[in-house]
């Protein structure tokens, strides 16, 4: 794992959780395992250039063990419950609340806040999402996670996604106007091209290289 104090993105892991944490990879080499990604979104990703660069960009986190959480029936297996904690205060019979430990912590630079969301790969609509910051220091990553229906993450599947955005897009300003004749001629050359789009083309498109912040696809 390279986590030099120059780097503006340091995950950490406790000597103590070392054994257990499963390290975070690129999400691009996510994408290339292929684990857990859905089918609908491969092949989305296949045809839409936005799709392609939302399951590349940052880093993907993972369960340190296999884990199902199960509405009225709470976390199975035994071990897994080390690793989950189920709040009960917001579950019912139908409705399971829990967060779940990666392990794993995360510090940022000013100017570097992160999106922990789903990973764009699976679209699973049970993680809560979260903003981290510089001003948080250093932040457990625990993924939150409301289901309504029996599933299972393992160690072998991203959980979450960890995506670098520009703080400049944190402020609240933005405006709305009408598309002018010159961008009207852009979207036209652009949807002419992406009838030869091909994102694992060469000739259309040159791959992502892992991360500079990091230099490997998974952090050892």
């Amino acid at each position: 794992m390279s986590d030099t104090d120059s780097s503006p993105v340091r995950f950490r892991c406790a000597d103590t959780d070392a054994d257990e944490a499963v390290a975070p990879t690129t999400a691009a080499a996510a994408l290339r395992n292929g684990a857990g990604v859905e089918p609908t979104i491969h092949s989305a990703s296949r045809s839409d250039p936005r799709v392609f660069d939302c399951c590349q960009h940052g880093w993907c986190l993972y369960p340190p063990t296999t884990i199902t959480l199960e509405p009225g029936e709470g976390v199975s297996p035994e071990a897994a419950t080390d690793y989950v904690m189920v709040h009960d205060d917001r579950s019912t019979a139908e409705t399971l609340c829990a967060t779940v430990e990666t392990l794993w912590h995360v510090e940022v630079d000013e100017g570097y806040p992160l999106f922990v969301t789903s990973w764009s790969g699976s679209f699973d609509h049970r993680i809560g999402s979260q903003l981290v910051t510089a001003a948080d220091g250093v932040r457990e990553l625990s993924i939150p996670i409301t289901t309504d229906d029996a599933v299972t993450y393992d160690p072998e599947t991203p959980i979450a996604q960890v995506i670098p955005i520009p703080e400049a897009l944190l402020e609240e300003s933005f405006e709305c106007g009408a598309l002018d004749e010159q961008r009207i001629a852009a979207i036209r050359e652009i949807d002419d091209a992406m009838r030869f789009y091909d994102p694992y083309g060469r000739e259309y498109r040159v791959e992502k290289q892992p991360s500079e912040l990091v230099g490997a696809d998974r952090l050892e």
